[in-house]
């Protein structure tokens, strides 16, 4: 580890030791973390014992004074583990990990999270029923202008919206896209099927107006216009 390696860890453990209840959602936090956050990092002296060549002695290093020092022991130090490369996750952890902060993030849990998942959707529906304008949105949850139109194209809280469609404004309210879900899965609320968009790219090529065709399909020009250039529909 070099010298500014060193400061850069001091500075992880700092930034975490100084707002325990935010990374402690995240299964961040560890006794050195809980250490300075109580006694202060002004009764911490950071040290550089030895320095190294290679990771791998870094690392042997490393496993030697964790023994030397017998600082897995809580009453001498803060080590979780043997040293050498940190803790080592199974698979199987990671993946409860990752369940567990999904469903935090759900529930509006995480700091980041304004949101629950039902408010997501209550959101989504608002949009898509025309009840309350973008502003009236923001205003209710208590969001941002630029959030509730993220909600409306399905650029965030994917895993909740994935099936849900994603939406553009034109002059005559919202409108369905018929572009693919995020995931790259087929939206359920496409407008058309594949043989009616060979239709209409057909009907444009020999001469029919965008608005005639818009007529007769039942939607917007706007609907219309995306999918002969290509910008829905791919």
């Amino acid at each position: 580890m070099t010298k500014h390696e060193l400061n850069v860890r001091v500075s992880q453990h700092l930034k975490i030791a100084n707002n325990i209840p935010c990374y402690e959602k995240r299964n961040q936090v560890s006794p050195i973390h809980r250490a300075i956050a109580k006694y202060g990092i002004q009764n911490f002296s950071i040290d550089e014992l030895e320095s190294y060549t290679s990771h791998e002695d870094m690392c042997e290093g490393e496993r030697f004074y964790i023994d030397k020092f017998d600082s897995m022991n809580r009453k001498a130090g803060y080590n979780l583990c043997p040293g050498g490369e940190g803790v080592v996750h199974t698979e199987e952890i990671s993946q409860k990990k990752r369940e567990a902060m999904y469903k935090l993030s759900a529930e509006g849990k995480l700091p980041q999270s304004k949101l629950t998942s039902k408010q997501v959707l209550e959101i989504k529906e608002l949009i898509i029923i025309g009840k309350m304008t973008n502003r009236e949105i923001a205003t209710k949850y208590k969001i941002s202008y630029g959030h509730v139109s993220a909600i409306q194209k399905n650029k965030t809280h994917k895993r909740i919206l994935k099936n849900t469609p994603v939406l553009e404004h034109g002059k005559d309210g919202w409108y369905q896209t018929g572009f693919k879900n995020r995931d790259g899965t087929k939206n359920v609320n496409s407008k058309f099927t594949d043989e009616d968009v060979k239709t209409i790219k057909n009907r444009y090529t020999n001469g029919d107006a965008i608005n005639d065709i818009a007529k007769d399909y039942g939607v917007v020009r706007q609907t219309i216009s995306r999918l002969i250039n290509n910008k829905s529909y791919n």
